[in-house]
């Protein structure tokens, strides 16, 4: 499939990605670190959570096409590089 829905009580499953891409804000990531089940992960620990939007133009990044591709890609591989730079 091309996404999963994953609750909290189900947030264990996820503990063994390096990196989390979802979509949300720029509060996403605080949020998910003040969620006592989604802040046990390594992931999400180490900042490692990359947010494309919520239903803005950057959203095109988790649904690409032909068209959104060069528009988002420069910017979409920057923040995956930053989320990647804070693995541990």
């Amino acid at each position: 499939s091309f996404y999963l829905d994953i609750s909290a009580e189900n947030a264990d499953k996820l503990a063994d990605l390096d990196v989390i891409v979802a979509y949300g804000g720029d509060e996403l990531l605080k949020a998910l670190q003040a969620d006592p089940l989604w802040s046990t992960l390594p992931a999400v620990k180490n900042g490692a959570v990359v947010a494309v939007g919520e239903g803005d133009a950057f959203s095109a990044a988790v649904t690409p096409t032909a068209l959104s591709i060069p528009w988002v890609l420069d910017d979409y591989v920057a923040k995956l590089n930053d989320a990647a730079a804070k693995v541990k």
